[in-house]
């Protein structure tokens, strides 16, 4: 099954469950934001393989997980913050840029299963990520205090102890 939607290019790894919080300000991701709260429509996350987070459209890795707005506050105009949870990891089937820089990609929705099983998706995704700190977005809406099994589901986690933990879905992947 293919389906179009934006895509957010970011230097951080979502994943099924994860919790991402979000300070969103560049005017193409504010539009998004409003027609996903307003639509109850996920978006994509991918890590960034060439270019920065702000400014120009970063290339996006070709696998991402959707992310699903849980929560959402505009304390300043054309400034939004966001609770995000990732849905379901998908491929990149092909993208496009809209004038505003807006990503906009057709993918395929992958099931867990699936993902655990495809070498490219570690070749993919992982590199550069195993030694760095994943973190949000710096200045989220909430800081969030988890503990036990409830960390292993939050992003800011080394990488390299999220792959040592075989009960979350990234130590059974290369696990």
């Amino acid at each position: 099954m293919t389906t179009c939607i934006p895509i957010f290019p970011l230097n951080t790894v979502l994943y099924p469950g994860g919790l991402l919080p979000l300070k969103i300000f560049e005017q193409r991701y504010l539009d998004m934001t409003k027609t996903c709260v307003r639509d109850a429509a996920p978006f994509g996350v991918c890590r960034i393989r060439e270019g920065r987070e702000v400014g120009l459209p970063a290339v996006p890795e070709q696998i991402g997980c959707t992310a699903l707005i849980t929560q959402w506050e505009m304390p300043h105009l054309s400034v939004f913050h966001l609770r995000t949870r990732g849905q379901q990891p998908f491929r990149i089937l092909r993208h496009t840029t809209q004038s505003d820089g807006l990503i906009r990609a057709e993918i395929e929705l992958l099931a867990e299963a699936a993902v655990r099983g495809e070498q490219h998706v570690i070749d993919g995704v992982l590199p550069g990520c195993r030694h760095r700190r994943v973190q949000p977005v710096s200045d989220p809406p909430t800081q969030l205090h988890l503990d036990g099994a409830h960390r292993r589901e939050a992003i800011g986690l080394p990488v390299d102890e999220l792959l040592a933990e075989p009960a979350h879905p990234l130590g059974q992947l290369v696990g």
